[in-house]
């Protein structure tokens, strides 16, 4: 066995050596690098219900920590693409082509690529054809029935049609069934769609109100609507809740974020109604004035 003797200014090399790899590992251990965490739902037709992933800097070494949760629901959107494409098969296995096709119009225009939508309507599209002995419309145009694409205003339900059954999906204009004019507000913007409409108003002279907001969306069953308003609404404003708010016979839920939000919300035909106000207060301080602006929806 051979030795080798090495000098003292070799061992110090070699020393110096050990501690600034040493010190150079650490240097690499503790550089700060960017990772994403949180968590993310996405809808199980593809996109991304919610993101709340962020960017963080965090020393590399504690890098793998840090992780994106997944999660799949099905959103309100397609829902109602769900419901509309079942009642259409159900009308079609009954023989009603026109209910059938206005159905899968409707489906149509929320999600074009909805399932086997556009197939299936232009099988109803030849079928109608072929009974009426009409050319189906090139590219199975819409019919002359309301058109339920977003911006358009849909047909209103003929005086005294009876509300929506449970299970269907209110079809009449849903910005009628808010009010245009306020007494003390004027209209500041509005917005509606196939799921949801919403009027927007500002108090005329200085209140603890900043803005005022009455919405409407489309709920579904009974227990459809009571999930989705306990998912979001009631997840969105626990403070203050009160459950046991009763106005003009209607069973109604309050609550406020603690902050600046208050909202009264509840169930009716199918549909869920929200009145929300953006206060310059502590948000429980407006409990009577939504309340009464609620009496008038």
């Amino acid at each position: 066995m051979i030795r080798v003797k090495l000098t003292r200014k070799v061992k110090y090399i070699i020393i110096f050596a050990i501690i600034a790899g040493l010190i150079s590992g650490l240097a690499f251990a503790f550089q700060p690098v960017k990772v994403r965490t949180g968590s993310k739902l996405l809808c199980r037709y593809g996109h991304v219900i919610k993101d709340n992933t962020k960017l963080i800097k965090v020393p590399r070494w504690k890098a793998g920590r840090y992780k994106v949760e997944i999660a799949k629901a099905t959103c309100d959107k397609h829902k109602v693409c769900e419901k509309l494409y079942k009642q259409a098969l159900k009308a079609l296995d009954k023989g009603d082509l026109e209910a059938g096709r206005r159905l899968l119009e409707q489906v149509r225009s929320l999600d074009p690529k909805f399932k086997d939508t556009q197939k299936r309507l232009e099988k109803v599209e030849k079928a109608i054809a072929a009974e009426t002995g009409e050319a189906p419309a090139p590219g199975t145009e819409p019919s002359a029935e309301p058109s339920t694409q977003p911006g358009a205003e849909p047909a209103p339900s003929p005086p005294g049609a009876p509300p929506p059954s449970e299970g269907e999906v209110f079809t009449g204009p849903l910005l009628s069934l808010i009010p245009k004019t306020l007494e003390g507000y004027t209209l500041y913007s509005e917005h509606e769609d196939v799921l949801s409409a919403n009027r927007v108003f500002k108090p005329k002279t200085e209140s603890k109100v900043k803005f005022l907001t009455i919405m409407v969306r489309q709920g579904g069953r009974p227990k459809d609507a009571e999930a989705l308003m306990e998912k979001e609404i009631k997840w969105y404003y626990p403070v203050d809740s009160r459950r046991d708010v009763t106005v003009d016979g209607r069973s109604c839920y309050f609550g406020t974020d603690g902050r600046q939000f208050a909202v009264l919300t509840w169930r009716r035909d199918g549909l869920i109604f929200a009145v929300e106000i953006y206060s310059s207060t502590h948000p429980k301080k407006v409990y009577d004035d939504i309340v009464a602006i609620s009496k008038k929806i």
